[in-house]
């Protein structure tokens, strides 16, 4: 029997003899790449981490000495850290007490990941996520701190959610609070209307809210303060409100690969296709009438884009392998496309490739608990993947070309 007195890490099981030691394990970057890391907010050639906020305080004080000043009291604070950790929902067991999301250091937190996701080049996670954890925050009655009078943002029971947007994704957002103009569409519950134009546009009177009478108002409050690509849905993929976070994270993994060790998930290129830009130039994926290929042409065509985007990733002729260079743009393969003969020493590397690709793809069809540590495990190798094909992934994010994972 496991004696009271110890802590265990949730990852490796690596039992603690108090929590102070837990804390100290998973905070750093030797054991489970830093669980308490968080972000610079002012960084923005490439996402800069620090594995506690004092590391943070530190980087500001010397490379942000003007920013300090503009910020809330508690905004620099461990329980505020969360707002901007690079893992929360770990963050959030081993720092039990957040700031609420009402407080006015949660709102000008939230305000500057909003203005870092927009700016910044290069980041690790998918922008997307960071808004879906601020999702799944507690209410505010289990976290420290009592939050301003006014500021306080409405319960997911209490609002309801209008979005005018122009397709595919919602772009700097404004958000109106607003209980009569929406009167007739919820006359308890307070209204949020998220739309691409200033708050001047957003009705103000009764009179002129019946143009919103063909919107239909949700039960569920979604905050969305960034520049945000709404979730793929197709019949290749699953609703991602039903997933655990278990399936979540193996979804983040795929959508973006890591690699050397994780090839990033196949995609459905069936109805939609996307522009990619080369220069001055542009490569149209997948090329027209592709179903018409054959299996062999298919994966000619797969190399052929590869190579070219490589070359002017790199501006060299790819020095890679053709398994390697495949796996890499391994999300541009066409359905039906003829699949590698691989031997030898190549073999061993993809095969390795395979299985945890095949791991996460099967966690996120059906929620496997034997396979959470394994999850968890390759979650952390994000932080040192090649990064090179983000801004492509996220062109496909942008146009909801769907994961292929059945």
């Amino acid at each position: 029997m496991r004696p009271l007195n110890l802590d265990e890490c949730w990852i490796c099981q690596q039992q603690f003899p108090d929590q102070k030691t837990l804390k100290r394990h998973l905070a750093s970057k030797g054991t489970h790449g830093g669980r308490l890391s968080v972000v610079c907010l002012w960084c923005f050639s490439y996402e800069k981490r620090f594995s506690r906020i004092s590391d943070l305080k530190c980087h500001l004080d010397e490379k942000h000495p003007d920013i300090a000043p503009k910020l809330e009291k508690t905004f620099m604070s461990e329980a505020n850290g969360y707002w901007f950790s690079v893992f929360p929902e770990d963050y959030r067991r081993i720092v039990t007490k957040v700031t609420p999301k009402g407080s006015p250091s949660a709102v000008q937190a939230r305000s500057h990941v909003t203005s870092w996701l927009g700016k910044c080049k290069s980041i690790r996670r998918l922008r997307q996520s960071w808004v879906e954890d601020w999702a799944n925050h507690p209410r505010d009655t289990d976290v420290v701190g009592t939050p301003r009078q006014g500021i306080r943002e409405p319960s997911v029971e209490s609002a309801s959610i209008i979005c005018i947007h122009k397709p595919p994704c919602v772009l700097t957002p404004y958000i109106c609070l607003n209980n009569q103009s929406l009167h007739h569409l919820a006359p308890t519950k307070a209204s949020i209307i998220i739309c691409t134009k200033p708050p001047s546009s957003v009705p103000k009177s009764p009179s002129s809210a019946p143009s919103l009478h063909h919107l239909q108002p949700t039960s569920a409050f979604h905050l969305l303060c960034g520049p945000v690509v709404q979730p793929p849905s197709s019949s290749t993929d699953l609703t991602l409100a039903e997933e655990t976070p278990i399936q979540k994270k193996a979804r983040e993994i795929l959508t973006l690969g890591s690699m050397p060790a994780i090839p990033p998930a196949r995609r459905d290129w069936k109805t939609k296709s996307i522009k990619i830009p080369t220069g001055s130039t542009f490569l149209q994926w997948p090329p027209r009438e592709w179903e018409t290929l054959t299996p062999d042409s298919k994966l000619l065509a797969w190399e052929f884009a590869a190579s070219q985007l490589e070359y002017h990733s790199t501006g060299k002729f790819p020095k890679l392998d053709r398994v390697d260079l495949l796996d890499k743009y391994n999300f541009l393969a066409l359905p039906g496309t003829k699949e590698q003969k691989i031997k030898g020493k190549e073999n061993l590397v993809r095969k390795c490739r395979y299985y945890n690709y095949e791991i996460l793809r099967t966690t996120i069809n059906k929620d496997n608990p034997d396979f959470k540590i394994i999850v968890n495990q390759l979650f952390i190798t994000r932080d040192s993947r090649d990064t090179s094909t983000d801004k492509i992934i996220d062109l496909c994010n942008h146009s909801k070309i769907p994961l292929r994972l059945l």
